[in-house]
């Protein structure tokens, strides 16, 4: 079954979706096999400001547009309306136990979709704040094939970043999604 839809309103603008993917130990391992870049190192490929903990891997949009189109069908069909969006960007995000002090609140400028990707690990996941204070509201913890969404400019921030590698890193698929 696709994807179960399962809404737990957190707080607002939050939504947590269960069993994203029909496959995800396959979208995992795949991923596992992208290039990932430090914030360095995306520069010199992507002039402009980057500012993350860990790595990424190039847009999917312009680097892999099949997977690319495989994440948004998978969206659409978890009724997060995609045709809404000027604008979609999708990457693959790595952090190792080495980042968690590098995190910090922030927020997004874009509506955002976090797709745990990595074996369950439930003293990692995303929190949420009221503001860039650390006045915690709520959390998702993370939970393998859960799709964590949220509108524009809520406060969050990863936590429990964790392992030494890619095979055992914390990995996530990324959404940027632009009205």
């Amino acid at each position: 079954m696709l994807g179960l839809w399962l809404l737990k309103k957190m707080s607002k603008n939050v939504r947590i979706i269960y069993n994203f993917f029909n496959f995800p130990n396959l979208m995992y391992e795949n991923c596992k096999k992208l290039n990932f870049y430090t914030v360095e190192e995306m520069s010199k490929i992507i002039p402009g400001k980057h500012d993350w903990p860990g790595k990424r891997t190039l847009c999917f949009e312009t680097e892999n547009p099949f997977l690319h189109l495989h994440i948004l069908s998978y969206l659409k069909l978890n009724r997060i309306n995609v045709d809404d969006y000027k604008k979609i960007d999708t990457c693959a995000h790595i952090r190792l136990a080495e980042d968690e002090e590098k995190d910090w609140i922030h927020k997004d400028n874009s509506n955002t979709a976090i797709i745990y990707l990595s074996n369950t690990n439930l003293n990692s996941g995303t929190k949420f704040f009221a503001d860039d204070l650390e006045n915690e509201i709520s959390k998702a913890n993370f939970v393998q094939n859960t799709c964590v969404y949220f509108e524009k400019g809520l406060f969050h921030t990863s936590f429990g970043n964790h392992g030494h590698s890619i095979e055992d890193a914390r990995m996530t698929l990324n959404i940027f999604m632009y009205k």
